[in-house]
């Protein structure tokens, strides 16, 4: 049974390629290297650790230099131990996700003949990609528009996408109490796996305007040493003038919301706002949600912002720039949103996107190249 490798940045797209070779029982032998740690000075667990000995895949811990913080010293240690785990390990392949996890093993993967691929989620390549990209074996990129200077490596794949989040769920979360006789539509705001205080800060504001028109599902992001962004809404609403002008049985602040829960929202949210991280715009887009983007300004290469342009010039979405994000725009917008909802839903409908596509064409990329050897 050939053995990969899997690691890299991506970690969802990653997932997803994952369960889809175990959902249809593809010889492949996993080991996964990642982080057990998120933010190492906060000292958070890293999600992928839990996510991989859920799926029973050996993980193994690793540390890198970042490609913008970069030292000599710490990344060839880092390309040693690279090298050690693919001899060790008996490694056949080494499936990329990008990031400066993933440059270490591509590098030592190279002298050892062990082939490379690498899959880049956004628009354009990062910085890590791109080092990946001169020896890898093939570029599997999610958007036709992505670029190399060695094209013949580029192969349109599309983004996996998380399984679980088509999974029909009928009970809502124990958490969740809206009264189902209740027909206001419902809306997801979401700031990404570490929320959004831009987005959280301007909401604040409209809560009353929000909470007699929509029932509000808001994924505020997770607490840090230096942030603790669900308390500090909890404390918000707690103010007396702020409970008695917001109907709270309307809005729900949640750090995090699982695959599990957004199986039970998605085909039910009417509309969203959202940052435009590759993966949140390919699970919104799957369910044909009409969403207004506020890209995250300082994003590599401005590839949030790219993601949004591209279903805005489709009039698939609608976008805001944070440079313009206040109180007052964000209700026009959504008032926007509001009026153009069919014509968007419609668009994005008629995409007919196959859930299970895009980690099909990985996969058989991956047995390509292993066939090669």
């Amino acid at each position: 049974m050939p053995k990969i490798l899997i690691t890299g940045g991506h970690l969802t797209p990653a997932l997803a390629f994952i369960d889809y070779c175990h959902n249809h029982k593809l010889d492949f032998e996993f080991v996964f290297v990642g982080r057990e740690l998120a933010q190492t000075k906060d000292g958070q667990p890293a999600w992928e650790k839990a996510e991989i000995a859920a799926r029973k895949i050996k993980f193994i811990n690793f540390a890198a230099a970042k490609t913008g913080d970069f030292d000599w010293r710490t990344f060839r240690r880092s390309l040693k131990i690279a090298k050690d785990i693919l001899i060790i390990e008996k490694i056949d392949l080494v499936l990329s996700f990008g990031g400066y996890l993933a440059l270490p093993f591509a590098l030592a993967a190279a002298p050892l003949k062990i082939p490379v691929i690498t899959h880049e989620q956004t628009r354009v390549l990062g910085k890590a990609n791109r080092a990946i990209g001169l020896v890898a074996r093939a570029i599997a990129v999610s958007f036709p528009e992505t670029t190399f200077w060695q094209r013949q490596k580029i192969v349109v794949t599309g983004n996996p996408l998380r399984q679980a989040i088509f999974a029909e769920q009928k009970s809502p979360p124990t958490w969740f109490k809206a009264a189902a006789e209740k027909k206001l539509p419902w809306l997801y705001i979401a700031g990404g796996s570490q929320g959004a205080q831009a987005i959280n800060q301007a909401i604040l504001p409209i809560l009353p305007w929000l909470t007699k028109k929509f029932i509000v599902i808001h994924q505020v992001g997770r607490a840090s040493a230096a942030r603790q962004p669900l308390k500090e809404i909890q404390d918000y609403l707690a103010h007396p003038a702020n409970k008695a002008a917001i109907n709270l049985e309307h809005y729900y602040p949640r750090e995090f919301l699982s695959a599990n829960e957004l199986s039970y929202f998605y085909p039910r949210f009417s509309l969203a706002i959202s940052r435009a991280g590759a993966n949140t715009v390919g699970e919104l887009s799957a369910f044909a949600i009409p969403t207004l983007y506020i890209p995250l300004p300082f994003a590599n290469y401005h590839e949030q912002e790219k993601n949004a342009a591209r279903l805005v010039e489709k009039e698939m979405a609608l976008m805001l720039k944070q440079e313009n994000l206040q109180a007052s725009s964000l209700v026009f917008a959504i008032q926007n949103l509001l009026t153009h909802m069919p014509a968007i839903r419609k668009n994005l409908t008629a995409q007919s996107l196959n859930n299970d596509e895009a980690a099909a064409k990985l996969a058989q990329l991956v047995r390509q190249n292993l066939l090669r050897l």
